[in-house]
């Protein structure tokens, strides 16, 4: 595994105050720096670092006794993560954008089918092995 590989994690509580203490500490430290900002979750809820910034940030989180940053204290590549989803399958869609008749939102398998739900799936795949 390379240090600057990315990864994706699952923050408990404990991890997001570790997280925002970190980027608190970068903004008040560095006048340059006053306006970064810690990185947010995607839709899924996990957040993407290179390796070398889980260790940087969290490194000193990670020890026997303290409660943990990471749920199930994964640490998933960007493969782990895509084949998570894809084997989880149900509720992994994004919005379709179209609506019925009545207004409601149209799911993504009732928009495209069966075939759009694979070609999506097989999409996250592509991305995740980079094809």
């Amino acid at each position: 595994m390379n240090l600057n590989q990315i990864v994706h994690v699952k923050l408990t509580d404990r991890g997001r105050e570790v997280l925002h203490s970190h980027y608190e500490t970068i903004r008040t430290g560095n006048r340059r720096l006053k306006g970064i900002e810690a990185p947010k979750a995607d839709e899924h809820d996990l957040y993407r670092f290179y390796l070398y910034q889980v260790f940087d940030i969290f490194g000193s989180a990670l020890s026997m006794g303290q409660r943990p940053v990471f749920e199930n204290n994964e640490i998933l590549t960007k493969q782990e993560a895509a084949l998570k989803r894809i084997a989880k399958w149900v509720g992994e869609f994004p919005e379709s954008g179209r609506i019925w008749q009545d207004g409601s939102p149209m799911s993504y398998g009732a928009a495209f089918g069966s075939n759009g739900e694979r070609d999506y799936m097989r999409q996250l795949a592509r991305e995740a092995l980079e094809i």
